[in-house]
Formats: C-alpha cells, sequence, structure tokens
C-alpha cells in the first residue's frame, strides 16, 4: 500500500533535534505496525500536492500550528484537494487540522473551543465499534494539542469517539473519510515540550494539567493500526461491481466475493486487470482440467452505479473438447442503501470455438458489512435440454480482516440443476494484497472427488 503524507507543518526548530520532523514521527509510528508500507510526503506548506489523485493509494495528513479558517493559500489547496479525494471515493484520515479540515472542506465547521487549549492526554470513548478497530477496546487514550475543534459536521457524518473536552474526537465521513482530532504521532516527550514551548500562549495552570496526564500511557499504536485497517478497507472497497465479477471467475470467488459485499460506488473510468491461478475454478468445478489459467479483463463503471466489461480465460475441458478459451461479457448496477448493498446484472459466458455451450445468467446480491449473499439464475443457453430458470447458484461468503492487508473469507454454494447432480461446494481462502491460497471441495463425486488447493495472483489497473 502506497501511503501519501500531506505534511501541513514542521517541528519547532529548537525541537528538531531531540524528537525529528514531523514525517521522521510518522514514518517510525506506521512502520512500526507495517514495515513495508510505502510512504511518499508532500510538503503541502510549501506548494506540494499530488498530481493526481491516484499518484497514491490512500492519504494522511499531519497536524498543523495553523489553523483551517486563516485564510492561508495552502489551505485552500489543500481543501480543494480533499474535496477531489471524497469525490473519488479515495481513502483518507485527517489528523487533528487534517481532521478539522474534513469538516471545512465538505460543508461543516470549526471554531476555537469555549475551553480553550486542549493538551496532554486525552481519554476518550467509543461511541460506535468497527469492524477495522481490531484490536477491539472501547476507549481510546491519545495526546492532543489543540484549541480550534469541529463545531458542526458535515453531511453523511459519524462520531464514532467522545471525550470531555472534544465531542467529535473521532468522525467518519461517508465510507472513506477519517477523522481523529488526537495525535498517534506525538510522543508523551514531544507533547510536553511542545506545551512548554507555548507558554506564551497556554496559561500555566492548562499546561500543569495537562502534564499532569502525560503519566499515562497512549493507545499510539492501537491507533495507527485501527487507521492503517480503515485505509486497507478503502481500497477493497473502492472495487466496482464489474471488478469482482471479474475476479470471480479468476478463481478467488470466496475471497473477492466480499470485496462485492464491501464495494462502494465507484469512480468513474476504465481499468483492466490479469489473473494467474493454479486452476481455474468455478463453483467448485475446474474449467482448465486442474491446469493453470490465465485470464484478464476491461471493464467500465459510471459514477451512477452501472458497469459493463469483458473477460477471457483459457479453458480445458478434457481430450474429447476442443474449446480452448472463455469470453464473457457483462454488466449491472450497483447501489447502497445505508450500510445495505444491493448488485444486479447479467453476464453471458461464451466459448468462441464451442457450439452449444454458451449461457447467460442474471445475478442479484445483497450484502452488509463482511457478509454477503449472491443467487445467480440461467436465463438463456445454447444447449436445448437448459431453460431460463433451470439451473440456479446460492452462495454466501463471510471474511474476517486479519490487518496487515490479511483476509481470511469462508464461502458457501448451493447449485441446483435440472440436467446434472445438484451439489454444494465450499471453500476457505487466505489471501494478502494480490495473492490468494484457497482450499475447495464438492459434496457430489461426480462433480470432483477430491479436495483441490488453489494459489492464485490478480492485479488491477486503471487505464
Amino acid at each position: 500500500m502506497k501511503l501519501g503524507l500531506l505534511l501541513c507543518d514542521h517541528v519547532r526548530e529548537e525541537l528538531q533535534g531531540e524528537f525529528g520532523d514531523y514525517p521522521k514521527m510518522f514514518k517510525d509510528l506506521l512502520h512500526q505496525v507495517d514495515n513495508s508500507l510505502e510512504i511518499e510526503v508532500f510538503d503541502v506548506i510549501a506548494g506540494e500536492l499530488p498530481s493526481h489523485v491516484d499518484q497514491c493509494d490512500v492519504y494522511i495528513t499531519s497536524g498543523s500550528r495553523y489553523g483551517v479558517r486563516d485564510g492561508l493559500a495552502w489551505v485552500d489547496k489543500l481543501s480543494d484537494f480533499i474535496r477531489q479525494l471524497y469525490d473519488a471515493k479515495k481513502g483518507f484520515v485527517g489528523i487533528c487540522f487534517g481532521h478539522q479540515l474534513i469538516a471545512q472542506a465538505l460543508g461543516g465547521e470549526v471554531n476555537k473551543s469555549d475551553k480553550g487549549w486542549g493538551i496532554g492526554i486525552a481519554f476518550s470513548h467509543l461511541s460506535v465499534q468497527k469492524d477495522w478497530m481490531t484490536p477491539h477496546q472501547s476507549t481510546l487514550d491519545l495526546v492532543v494539542s489543540h484549541q480550534d475543534q469541529i463545531s458542526r459536521l458535515p453531511q453523511n457524518s459519524e462520531i464514532l469517539l467522545s471525550n470531555a473536552f472534544c465531542p467529535y474526537a473521532m468522525v467518519q465521513v461517508g465510507e472513506h473519510f477519517l477523522g481523529i482530532q488526537g495525535h498517534p504521532e506525538f510522543s508523551r516527550g514531544y507533547s510536553l515540550a511542545l506545551m512548554n514551548s507555548r507558554k506564551d500562549r497556554i496559561p500555566a495552570d492548562v499546561i500543569a494539567s495537562g502534564a499532569a496526564t502525560l503519566e499515562q500511557q497512549t493507545d499510539a499504536l492501537v491507533s495507527t493500526q485501527w487507521i492503517l485497517n480503515f485505509l486497507r478497507k478503502t481500497i477493497s472497497t473502492n472495487k466496482t461491481g464489474a471488478e469482482n465479477m471479474k475476479a470471480v471467475k479468476c478463481a478467488i470467488a470466496s475471497t473477492l466475493l466480499l470485496s462485492l459485499s464491501n464495494a462502494a460506488l465507484a469512480v468513474e473510468g476504465l481499468s483492466a486487470n490479469v489473473a494467474a491461478t493454479s486452476d481455474y475454478m468455478w463453483r467448485g468445478m475446474t474449467q482448465n482440467n486442474h491446469d493453470n489459467a490465465i485470464s484478464g479483463g476491461i471493464d467500465y463503471t459510471s459514477e451512477s452505479g452501472f458497469y459493463v466489461g469483458t473477460w477471457v480465460s483459457n479453458v480445458d475441458f478434457g481430450a474429447t473438447d476442443a474449446t480452448n478459451y472463455e469470453l464473457d461479457f457483462y454488466g449491472g448496477y450497483q447501489f447502497k442503501n445505508n450500510d445495505v448493498e444491493y448488485n444486479f446484472g447479467y453476464i453471458l459466458y461464451s466459448f468462441p470455438d464451442s457450439e452449444d455451450i454458451n449461457m447467460g445468467e442474471v445475478y442479484a446480491s445483497v450484502a452488509y458489512k463482511n457478509l454477503s449473499l449472491k443467487v445467480s439464475t440461467i436465463a438463456n443457453s445454447d444447449n436445448n435440454a437448459v431453460d431460463a430458470g433451470d439451473d440456479t447458484y446460492i452462495e454466501a461468503a463471510y471474511k474476517w480482516d486479519l490487518g496487515n492487508d490479511l483476509a481470511f473469507t469462508v464461502h458457501a454454494g448451493s447449485y441446483s440443476r435440472e440436467s446434472a447432480d445438484n451439489y454444494v461446494d465450499y471453500s476457505a481462502t487466505l489471501s494478502k494484497g494480490n495473492f490468494s491460497f484457497s482450499v475447495m471441495d464438492v459434496t457430489e463425486d461426480s462433480v470432483d472427488s477430491d479436495m483441490r488447493v488453489v494459489v492464485s495472483y490478480t492485479y488491477g489497473f486503471d487505464l
């Protein structure tokens, strides 16, 4: 995962010798949780911004001594970029200043707190437990340093964390934006040095009270794990329904069915994909005589939720069948209502060098968080023995996010067929990034008498 750090300030020069600058603080903290992260720093106050929203997979801001209402040109440009990220459904986490800028940029409001300065450690309580909040805990204690805070939330906001000083200590806006008023990257030593450097503006009794809280431990690492879990989820949920349809065909159906279940409405545009698998399995049945397969596809998705695509793979149905490749076409529409996602579409399975095995299906799926259900049924077939509605496949899957880009998915499907044996297939898949390892089996020996192990790699990119 490539993370863009939008740098909105620098550590005071007299403190850098002991504590370093903010990029070092963030890199040290983030790499404690995931040392595989690629981090690119953009010095926003010096005029640096990504050339386009897809320059990085996800983004995070630092805090800042400046305010979102100060009328600075670089703040206005950053606000525009944040709105672009929001429209593009890119994963974004705002820290302190960035937390406030989310609200300011998206129609909320930020003001100085009537309580004055919030410094030291803030002891906050969760109001909502999200699935990406692992390890689970009901409180989160972080260093804070602010006097501005959100006074009115933008639309589509959900309060996740509150404390006595700040009622909006953590908020989620939509599916892809997270704001945190606290500073996971601040050490307790840096917090004390920072408040002492501001004795000219922070009352002495406030500094004394804030310093006293620093005797307690913080949840910096836990909050960082949550942040990375959230950002990874935004990447997976930004896949389109079309991408998930083609991915199901890439022998990792159980894993990417859950991507379908978590798919938010996607950004308009063209994308492509390639995949390699040790065995092209479809509903528990090999499509390549238990041999390797290479596949690829192209998809177009509109911002409204409509999508179309095509996908191709080599196939092998045995020595008596001359069919060499499969070419599929599909299209559909997906939308989200509250936390429930719906997807409806049609797919044509075509085999250009065969005469009587082409068929089309209509499908519908519904998903809530990590659980998905899907029904597919025959709409048309070149096989005269099969009529519309004769064959129906019902499937369900559940995915656990394990952190560090790992996921575990279980899947089961029931295939009712008019002209062949009915059966149930089931699988368990462990995935990390683009790789997946699946164990699959079926209940009917006439379909396949052996348990199968499948290893796959998929890669998707924008055109």
